[in-house]
């Protein structure tokens, strides 16, 4: 892994080295998620992040629809009340 200083602006305007947005698919064009996770800012591309969403709600239903399951989870719920 090569090290890229980023550069940060008087206004918070983060300026990253061109090769590392070229590497992470970010092009001008393209639109950006950003957040903190453990104490890292992580950029990543809309894309990406529905890719990683979709596959983890694939993993979660298990082959169901998603009625299906929330109707499972409905189901748990009442159970502790009765």
């Amino acid at each position: 892994m090569k090290l890229n200083l980023a550069k940060v602006s008087p206004d918070g305007t983060i300026i990253v080295p061109e090769e590392l947005l070229k590497e992470a698919g970010l092009t001008e064009s393209k639109q950006a998620v950003a957040w903190v996770e453990d104490g890292k800012l992580v950029v990543a591309t809309v894309e990406l992040v529905w890719r990683e969403a979709r596959q983890l709600l694939r993993e979660v239903l298990n082959g169901r629809s998603a009625e299906e399951w929330i109707e499972e989870l409905d189901k748990e719920r009442h159970k502790d009340d009765c």
